[in-house]
Protein backbone atom coordinates (compact mmCIF):
# COMPACT_ATOMS: atom_id res chain seq x y z
CA UNK A 1 0.00 0.00 0.00
CA UNK A 2 1.24 3.79 -0.97
CA UNK A 3 1.16 5.85 2.07
CA UNK A 4 2.73 8.90 0.89
CA UNK A 5 0.22 11.49 1.54
CA UNK A 6 -2.41 9.40 2.76
CA UNK A 7 -4.00 10.00 6.07
CA UNK A 8 -4.37 7.04 8.35
CA UNK A 9 -6.30 7.10 11.79
CA UNK A 10 -4.59 4.94 14.62
CA UNK A 11 -6.15 4.18 18.23
CA UNK A 12 -4.22 3.68 21.03
CA UNK A 13 -1.67 5.66 19.08
CA UNK A 14 0.26 7.04 22.69
CA UNK A 15 2.09 3.89 23.92
CA UNK A 16 3.05 0.69 22.99
CA UNK A 17 2.91 -1.06 19.95
CA UNK A 18 -0.32 2.16 18.55
CA UNK A 19 2.92 4.27 19.29
CA UNK A 20 5.13 1.97 16.82
CA UNK A 21 2.02 2.08 13.80
CA UNK A 22 1.82 6.13 14.50
CA UNK A 23 6.04 6.07 13.84
CA UNK A 24 6.02 3.35 11.10
CA UNK A 25 3.14 4.92 8.94
CA UNK A 26 4.88 8.27 9.68
CA UNK A 27 8.33 7.01 8.32
CA UNK A 28 6.34 5.36 5.42
CA UNK A 29 5.16 8.94 4.43
CA UNK A 30 2.04 8.73 5.59
CA UNK A 31 0.01 11.65 8.05
CA UNK A 32 -1.23 10.63 11.18
CA UNK A 33 -4.30 11.13 13.44
CA UNK A 34 -2.93 9.28 16.90
CA UNK A 35 -5.83 9.05 19.12
CA UNK A 36 -5.71 8.02 22.65
CA UNK A 37 -6.84 8.33 26.42
CA UNK A 38 -3.97 9.89 27.57
CA UNK A 39 -2.46 13.19 26.55
CA UNK A 40 0.93 12.60 28.40
CA UNK A 41 1.58 9.54 26.02
CA UNK A 42 0.08 11.52 22.86
CA UNK A 43 2.40 14.30 23.40
CA UNK A 44 5.96 11.42 23.87
CA UNK A 45 4.79 10.04 20.43
CA UNK A 46 4.17 13.46 19.58
CA UNK A 47 8.16 14.47 20.35
CA UNK A 48 9.44 11.51 19.23
CA UNK A 49 8.25 11.37 15.96
CA UNK A 50 9.09 14.94 15.11
CA UNK A 51 6.48 14.83 12.25
CA UNK A 52 5.67 18.45 12.44
CA UNK A 53 1.91 18.96 10.92
CA UNK A 54 1.92 15.70 9.76
CA UNK A 55 1.01 14.29 12.69
CA UNK A 56 -2.02 15.03 14.62
CA UNK A 57 -3.07 14.13 18.46
CA UNK A 58 -6.54 13.82 19.38
CA UNK A 59 -7.37 12.60 23.09
CA UNK A 60 -10.35 10.73 23.25
CA UNK A 61 -12.15 7.65 24.72
CA UNK A 62 -12.97 4.88 22.08
CA UNK A 63 -15.94 4.01 24.61
CA UNK A 64 -17.42 7.42 24.54
CA UNK A 65 -19.88 7.44 21.68
CA UNK A 66 -20.95 10.88 22.25
CA UNK A 67 -17.51 12.30 22.30
CA UNK A 68 -16.06 10.46 19.62
CA UNK A 69 -18.64 11.04 16.81
CA UNK A 70 -16.87 14.58 17.02
CA UNK A 71 -13.47 12.75 16.53
CA UNK A 72 -13.59 12.93 12.56
CA UNK A 73 -14.45 16.57 12.77
CA UNK A 74 -11.41 17.16 14.74
CA UNK A 75 -8.87 14.93 12.17
CA UNK A 76 -10.71 16.63 9.02
CA UNK A 77 -10.39 19.99 10.41
CA UNK A 78 -6.20 19.10 10.48
CA UNK A 79 -5.81 16.76 7.50
CA UNK A 80 -8.67 17.29 4.74
CA UNK A 81 -9.37 14.09 4.27
CA UNK A 82 -9.11 10.03 6.47
CA UNK A 83 -8.14 7.58 3.92
CA UNK A 84 -7.66 4.50 6.71
CA UNK A 85 -8.38 3.60 9.91
CA UNK A 86 -5.80 1.72 12.87
CA UNK A 87 -8.34 0.43 15.54
CA UNK A 88 -5.34 -0.52 17.68
CA UNK A 89 -6.67 0.86 21.25
CA UNK A 90 -6.71 -1.86 23.42
CA UNK A 91 -7.10 -3.27 27.29
CA UNK A 92 -6.08 -6.70 28.76
CA UNK A 93 -7.29 -8.60 31.28
CA UNK A 94 -5.18 -10.13 34.09
CA UNK A 95 -4.48 -13.61 33.12
CA UNK A 96 -6.46 -15.64 35.22
CA UNK A 97 -9.33 -18.11 34.69
CA UNK A 98 -12.62 -16.29 33.60
CA UNK A 99 -14.43 -17.61 37.19
CA UNK A 100 -11.81 -15.01 38.71
CA UNK A 101 -12.45 -12.35 37.05
CA UNK A 102 -14.77 -8.99 38.09
CA UNK A 103 -17.45 -8.29 35.84
CA UNK A 104 -16.45 -4.47 36.06
CA UNK A 105 -13.09 -6.06 34.72
CA UNK A 106 -15.14 -8.28 31.59
CA UNK A 107 -17.28 -5.19 31.40
CA UNK A 108 -14.21 -3.25 30.91
CA UNK A 109 -12.36 -5.19 28.41
CA UNK A 110 -15.98 -5.42 26.29
CA UNK A 111 -16.05 -1.82 25.52
CA UNK A 112 -12.77 -0.99 24.96
CA UNK A 113 -11.29 -3.76 22.65
CA UNK A 114 -14.72 -4.81 21.39
CA UNK A 115 -17.12 -1.59 21.15
CA UNK A 116 -14.48 0.58 21.24
CA UNK A 117 -13.57 -0.41 17.30
CA UNK A 118 -17.36 -0.45 15.90
CA UNK A 119 -17.61 3.51 17.78
CA UNK A 120 -14.37 4.31 15.92
CA UNK A 121 -15.20 3.06 12.60
CA UNK A 122 -18.92 3.53 12.52
CA UNK A 123 -18.48 7.27 13.35
CA UNK A 124 -15.02 7.71 9.84
CA UNK A 125 -17.23 4.98 7.87
CA UNK A 126 -18.37 7.42 5.84
CA UNK A 127 -15.25 9.36 4.98
CA UNK A 128 -13.78 6.02 4.58
CA UNK A 129 -16.27 4.97 1.60
CA UNK A 130 -16.11 8.59 0.30
CA UNK A 131 -12.30 8.22 -0.33
CA UNK A 132 -11.21 6.38 -3.55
Amino acid sequence: MKLTGKVVVVTGGGSGIGRELVLALLARGAQVAAVDLRQEGLIETQAMADAGDRLSVHVADVTDRVFITELPNSVIAHHGVVDGLINNAGVIQPFVHVSELDFEVIDRMVEVNLMGPVNVTKVFLPYLLARP
